[in-house]
């Protein structure tokens, strides 16, 4: 009996391939949408975490939040008697009047100078009224911001101390019993306090975003409320949010590049200033897989202003089409070119591909490891140093495919493998593309199309053909358009990408 030798080929890579599928665990990273809580203002922030949080209350706090003696005594009031807290102005007050009715609010307490229209306002008490054994200190308003929540979930008392009241201050805490000082911030903000009669503790990091880090530390649970560290007047309000998801007010630079997101489970962010920018770091085996099988979302990352990095991990020089290409050279009394020209000319094919999806040249790698010879150990040296250096890191990479020593796609496993192995052992999320539905169902992965808008297919034509362009005076060679000329016609005519789920 004859047997067809083809066939036993297929059979052989097949079992090869759905060894490796059985060990997989790939997930296709699926971007976190966090709940925002804001307004146009300082003001409409505040009314908005009220409706988050009330549905209705019989009290309510106003303070002006410029005044940050008067706005922490707010906010021990709205701790104490469960109620939201309402920044005032003249022109917030229309906005106001129908947030107190819809809480069917019949009692107001402010310590500032609110007139509300038929409304009597009461005063608010003074720390030195309440009976909490502990009080958290604080001199300005980012401390008291990132103290607030803490000092609430700890049925704390918070306080406004400084040169002037220190005294005072002192005194008036011995006298309503507390015994339990926490100080937030370092000494130049609030200078040491030596009184044996206290239990004191310090809690301070170098800068504001560690303090406030240390402080979820303290607090014993991973629940955050984010909120941007260089304007943090919205997250004044949100202390009754905080007690409602037991989370803390947590600082965070404007795009969270400070923050390792995965440490947290992020209940809300308050405020409008924050754009969680993650670092996506595409990792690519060879010039034209970064257009034939992820460009797309590439494109998109870019356009949602994510901070977008390009690794090249191979030099292209060890491409079959340089016969073609000096071929056609020859024929047209042009010098031929060197395997190390072309690898130069198909980077200049890849930045140009690159630059039409939004990706700036700083923002490419090259590593130069030679193609058809890249090992997982020379990945995971590198991503090892990019996860360390990065928060918020993401992966994106090609799927496996079948192993043809031909085509090279021995680098591509090389790179999968290390990427699995870093969303295993880091919990780093990763994507995962498909090369075309023949390739899943010979694989057996599961996958799902990626449809692309008009627009999109545009984009994703004008970059491939960056691939076939033959200038030879200008360094361009069509080594795509040579190398495979077929997956990139078929692209043009179908701009469709596959991920795995």
């Amino acid at each position: 009996m004859k047997i067809n030798k083809k066939i036993v080929s297929i059979f052989v890579s097949g079992v090869i391939v759905f060894g490796f599928a059985c060990s997989s665990h790939a997930e296709k990273y699926s971007r976190q949408n966090y709940r925002r809580i804001h307004g146009k203002d300082r003001f409409e922030t505040s009314i908005e975490l009220s409706k988050d949080v009330y549905s209705s209350s019989k009290k309510v706090i106003l303070t002006d939040p410029s005044n940050l003696e008067e706005t922490v005594d707010a906010l021990n009031a709205s701790a104490k008697y469960k109620a939201p807290l309402l920044f005032y102005s003249s022109e917030s007050e229309p906005a106001l009047i129908n947030e107190l009715s819809r809480l069917k609010t019949s009692e107001i307490y402010s310590n500032s100078k609110v007139n509300l229209y038929n409304c009597e306002v009461k005063n608010l008490p003074k720390y030195y009224d309440y009976k909490n054994d502990s009080a958290v200190l604080v001199s300005n308003i980012t401390d008291g911001i990132i103290a607030a929540s803490y000092a609430r979930n700890n049925n704390s008392t918070l306080v406004y101390i400084n040169d002037n009241n220190r005294s005072d201050i002192i005194e008036n805490l011995k006298n309503t019993g507390v015994k339990k000082l926490t100080i937030i911030g370092g000494k130049n903000s609030v200078s040491e306090i030596v009184d044996p009669y206290f239990e004191i503790t310090r809690i301070s990091g170098n800068d504001r975003y560690e303090t406030s880090k240390l402080l979820v530390e303290k607090s014993g649970s991973n629940n955050v409320i984010l909120t941007s560290g260089e304007n943090v007047i919205d997250s004044l309000a949100s202390t009754s949010l905080s007690e409602k998801k037991n989370a803390t007010i947590l600082l965070c630079n404007n795009d969270a590049s400070n923050v390792d997101l995965k440490k947290y489970k992020v209940d809300a962010i308050v405020g409008g200033l924050v754009k969680i920018r993650m670092n996506v770091f595409y990792l690519i085996p060879h010039q034209d897989d970064e257009v034939l099988q992820v460009g797309i979302d590439i494109y998109r990352d870019v356009m949602n202003g994510d901070n977008v990095r390009v690794i090249l991990f191979t030099d292209g020089s060890r491409t079959s089409s340089i016969k073609d290409i000096n071929r056609r050279l020859k024929s047209e009394g042009k010098p031929l070119i060197s395997s190390e020209k072309i690898a130069t000319a198909r980077n200049k094919e890849f930045e140009l591909a690159l630059s039409t999806l939004g990706v700036n040249k700083e923002n490419i790698t090259y590593l130069g490891y030679i193609n058809k010879g890249l090992l997982k150990t020379d990945v995971m040296k590198h991503l090892d140093s990019i996860i360390k250096s990065n928060n918020n890191v993401v992966l994106k990479t090609l799927s496996r495919e079948l192993v043809n020593h031909k085509d090279g796609s021995l680098d591509h496993l090389a790179i999968t493998w290390a990427t699995e192995d870093c969303e295993k052992n880091y919990n780093i999320p990763a994507s995962y593309y498909v090369r075309s539905e023949r390739d899943s169902i010979l694989t057996d992965r599961k996958y799902k199309t990626i449809s692309l808008t008009d627009d999109e297919k545009e984009i994703m034509r004008k970059a491939l053909s960056a691939y076939t362009i033959w200038d030879p005076s200008n360094g361009f060679y069509s080594v795509g358009g040579f190398s495979v000329g077929g997956s990139f016609a078929n692209k043009k005519n179908n701009p469709i990408y596959y991920i795995e789920y």
